[in-house]
């Protein structure tokens, strides 16, 4: 019984560490992207992306390709 609590704990524990691996990844190609777009990001905006979300961080990323400016990568279209 302890093993199999072990090696749940361990299945969680690992794909937790994925998911953190994905969001700072992404988190980093967004800054990059931005900056080559954009010019240098804003320490506080570096802040908030390396601090959201994957799912932010892919929402982001596909607006960021197509953003006429750096304010319409974080404001939601209306």
């Amino acid at each position: 019984m302890l093993t199999i609590d072990f090696e749940s704990s361990k299945q969680q524990w690992l794909a937790e560490g994925k998911a953190e691996g994905k969001a700072e990844g992404k988190a980093e190609a967004l800054i990059c992207l931005l900056a080559q777009r954009f010019g240098a990001v804003a320490p506080f905006r570096q802040k908030r992306i390396r601090g959201a979300t994957l799912v932010t961080l892919e929402r982001w990323f596909k607006r960021a390709i197509v953003a006429p400016d750096l304010r319409s990568v974080f404001n939601p279209p209306r």
